[in-house]
């Protein structure tokens, strides 16, 4: 056969994969995407965010309790406040690790702490009790329910990754 000739293509074998460019970047197994899928971003800043207004609601209760006195039914709030700053807390710690369980649970108490820093931010500031904490907590509440809701289907994602990993042996305490 003579190179004017047309030529028949070369067989390939298969399997066969081009070489990698110089410098191009190597690609990624499903074990990577899975091991990238354990750590995303947003459950870290919803625990964060979380956790700052868990804060703010405890200080703020521990700076009404120091403060001032009240005597009527309202001296529940800032008790209710503490309990959920705590819980918060808790959760979002939980919730660093992408886990859905703590996702839902983070955005079921962001909620509540919306609620209850909410009444009393009002309380407070209609009764001339001007606090820091007492003020900015609601605001992060609110933002930290919005990420925990975001935060849900990653967490999800992240959980379905780390059974693929156990099926296949990486257990890794993840």
């Amino acid at each position: 056969m003579q190179p004017w000739q047309p030529q028949s293509p070369q067989p390939q074998q298969p399997g066969w994969t081009p070489q990698p460019l110089p410098g191009a970047l190597p690609t990624r197994a499903a074990e990577d995407h899975d091991l990238a899928a354990l750590s995303p971003f947003w459950p870290k800043v919803a625990a964060a965010l979380l956790a700052v207004a868990g804060l703010c609601a405890l200080l703020g209760s521990f700076q009404t309790w120091i403060t001032v006195d009240i005597m009527d039914a309202w001296v529940i709030v800032p008790v209710l406040d503490a309990l959920l700053g705590v819980a918060a807390i808790a959760v979002a710690a939980r919730l660093v690790g992408a886990r859905r369980w703590a996702a839902i649970a983070a955005l079921v108490l962001a909620a509540l702490l919306t609620l209850a820093t909410g009444v009393w931010c009002i309380f407070a500031l209609t009764h001339l009790l001007y606090a820091v904490f007492i003020i900015v907590a609601p605001p992060l509440s609110v933002f930290a329910t919005l990420l925990a809701a975001v935060s849900i289907s990653a967490c999800d994602r992240a959980d379905k990754a780390r059974e693929r990993l156990r099926a296949q042996g990486l257990e890794l305490g993840l």
